[in-house]
């Protein structure tokens, strides 16, 4: 069987990158986290219970919801957060008020020759998953890095990836314990 990706991943570029990754979680006082990165931009095109917000608050919402579970993942669980966008400081906001700043750090924008560096930083990687035609119809180029980095994923089995998942081994979860038909632009 032969699968064709059509987004193309740089394995080189991955494999050298691993060489910085204890100078990155120095920096970042990474070492002995348990770290789920998140590559987006924080675009506003979620509608939950009426109300329009960015990308990435579900997995902001899905930690939290774990730490009122078990406080004591709070001092090993850390989201590295890469992208922006206008939703942005409405997440930086929200995760101030709820003082999770020690466990969500924000990396702005990250130029595409940084970006196999910080997804070597992750114990996995998450790709958000909606209910609309557009995330129906593809795999994603986030994914396929976070497998070419060796990476389990965390994502919805919708649409093409539910092709890969039947044939690796990924977590599923749906972090806010909604339907994803709560999911729509």
């Amino acid at each position: 069987k032969i699968f064709v990706a059509y987004d193309p991943i740089n394995f080189k570029e991955i494999e050298n990158s691993k060489s910085n990754v204890n100078k990155m979680k120095d920096r970042l006082n990474l070492h002995g986290k348990f770290v789920v990165g998140y590559a987006g931009g924080a675009i506003f095109n979620i509608n939950i219970e009426d109300r329009t917000i960015p990308r990435g608050f579900e997995l902001i919402r899905a930690i939290e919801n774990i730490f009122k579970i078990n406080k004591s993942y709070k001092r090993d669980i850390v989201v590295l957060f890469m992208g922006d966008g206008p939703g942005l400081k409405m997440l930086k906001e929200y995760v101030r008020r709820k003082d999770l700043t020690k466990n969500i750090i924000f990396t702005g924008f990250v130029p595409k020759k940084k970006f196999a560096s910080f997804i070597n930083l992750f114990d996995v990687g998450y790709l958000e998953t909606f209910d609309t035609p557009g995330y129906e119809a593809m795999i994603g180029a986030k994914m396929q890095y976070y497998m070419a980095a060796s990476k389990p994923v965390i994502t919805g089995n919708s649409g093409d990836r539910s092709t890969l998942l039947k044939h690796q081994e990924f977590l599923l979860l749906n972090p806010c314990g909604i339907t994803l038909n709560h999911f729509y632009n």
